[in-house]
């Protein structure tokens, strides 16, 4: 599975460039501050961390399998990485990033390019 350079470009467009992964960090942060100064979970900055958090996990994840409405843990040993509600992703960020509704538990690669997707570089 592959993605190409233009879908990614529509994630940056979508949810970087429009400050939205910014403020789900500086949310997450100014909520888990006590844990973040003992060190118990790390602060998030608006990467690709971030991306997966806020936006690949929740978007690749069907409401049904969650029980919440997307989301599930990250391998994070403690509660705040499941998904809160809150951080729900607007539908015009969807159709902006031109993201299908996952079916079933997928890949991001998957969800985009449910036939594949011709690459000339792998990464």
């Amino acid at each position: 599975r592959g993605v190409s350079l233009e879908q990614l470009d529509r994630l940056n467009d979508a949810f970087v460039s429009t400050g939205w992964i910014r403020e789900r960090c500086d949310e997450f942060n100014q909520e888990h501050e006590e844990l973040i100064s003992f060190k118990k979970v790390f602060a998030l900055e608006p990467n690709l961390y971030a991306l997966d958090k806020f936006v690949i996990v929740p978007v690749t994840t069907p409401a049904t399998d969650s029980g919440e409405g997307g989301g599930e843990e990250n391998g994070d040993e403690d509660s705040s990485s499941q998904l809160d509600p809150r951080y729900s992703i607007q539908a015009e960020l969807l159709q902006r990033a031109q993201l299908p509704q996952a079916t079933h538990k997928s890949s991001y690669s998957e969800l985009v390019n449910p036939n594949g997707v011709r690459v000339d570089v792998f990464v």
